[in-house]
């Protein structure tokens, strides 16, 4: 599902997940790039390398275990008109 949906017109790459969430807000609040850091892991995939380039323009200084036998951890969510709709 996930592999059709990336492509659709105007889809964009968010890196999430709670702590990784946080992480980012802190960071926004924070305005100086690299003030802080995160260490996860992620597959050695396409999903993994949006993971990585959204997270560092985001000024987040990050370090990714990246696993060869498992993907990474996706979430698709669908926006229209406003409303969404979030698919694990």
């Amino acid at each position: 599902m996930y592999e059709e949906m990336a492509t659709k017109d105007n889809v964009e790459y968010i890196a999430g997940g709670a702590t990784q969430n946080s992480i980012k807000v802190a960071q926004w609040m924070l305005q100086t790039p690299g003030a802080t850091s995160y260490m996860g892991c992620i597959g050695k995939d396409k999903f993994g390398e949006e993971m990585k380039k959204n997270s560092k323009l985001a000024g987040v200084n990050v370090h990714y275990y990246e696993d060869e036998s498992a993907p990474t951890g996706t979430c698709a969510v669908c926006v229209v008109g406003g409303e969404r709709s979030v698919s694990p």
